[in-house]
């Protein structure tokens, strides 16, 4: 049988396969094994040799590691270009794989900035606010749903559309990672999350700053010790021991 072009169904497969792209993360390969795993139907639908489709799938299982939502952009590329290979006979697997391994860093790079640094601590400051702020159960199983919610719409949006988008622009998927193309949302979450991390303070310094000053010192030296590390660009698994260690002894005396 030739080799066909993807269908949308074959999309659909191949997004839902990116929601376990880290269930087989090791430290040998990273997410090769998730890449490979995800690219199954692709394989599927350019070749019907069992041998062929074999010897695709082993290419990607070297060393490639990238956020993993920021994956897909590479993940819908890979598609076109397998597709392109089989059937048009452009380019050849070795450029394939350069590519791929030049698309580590853009997509690390831009998923962290996006997603560790900005949307994961608005979400969860907006859930954490609610239920701080309410104090009848169902508004604050509300305000973990919003959590939820606030997270994974651009989560899931960027798994689609990064999946759709890498496909369209195959070798010039790197276009894609621009930091302006993210510029909106990122401002929208970083206000968000200041919003949000101020109504925690205030609530927090209410709840407990005039019957424990141990619980208020622990608070205020953790927001100050993270900002510090933050603008120094230090790990702040420090400070979250340092703020632990501190609220431990506290509660001992």
């Amino acid at each position: 049988m030739p080799a066909e072009k993807l269908k949308y169904r074959d999309f659909f497969c191949i997004f839902l396969r990116t929601l376990l792209l880290q269930a087989v993360w090791n430290f040998k390969g990273m997410i090769s094994a998730g890449i490979a795993f995800t690219l199954v139907p692709v394989v599927k639908r350019i070749s019907s040799n069992r041998t062929e489709q074999a010897g695709i799938l082993k290419r990607h299982l070297g060393f490639f590691n990238a956020h993993p939502y920021f994956a897909s952009f590479a993940i819908g590329a890979l598609a076109r270009l397998e597709e392109g290979l089989a059937i048009n006979k452009t380019g050849d697997a070795g450029q394939i794989e350069k590519f791929k391994v030049a698309l580590i860093g853009p997509l690390g790079v831009a998923g962290d900035a996006y997603f560790w640094a900005i949307v994961k601590p608005a979400s969860i400051l907006a859930g954490s606010a609610g239920i701080l702020v309410f104090n009848r159960m169902e508004y604050r199983l509300g305000s973990a749903v919003m959590m939820l919610v606030l997270y994974n719409i651009p989560h899931l949006y960027i798994r689609f559309t990064g999946l759709w988008k890498g496909y369209q622009s195959g070798y010039n998927t790197y276009k894609l990672l621009k930091k302006e193309n993210y510029a909106r949302v990122k401002s929208v979450y970083r206000i968000l999350g200041a919003v949000m991390l101020g109504i925690v303070m205030v609530t927090v310094l209410n709840k407990n700053g005039s019957r424990d000053m141990g619980a208020l010192l622990v608070f205020v030296l953790a927001i100050t010790g993270s900002a510090f590390l933050r603008g120094k660009r230090v790990y702040m698994q420090p400070i979250v021991l340092l703020s632990m260690g501190l609220a431990a002894i506290i509660g001992l005396l």
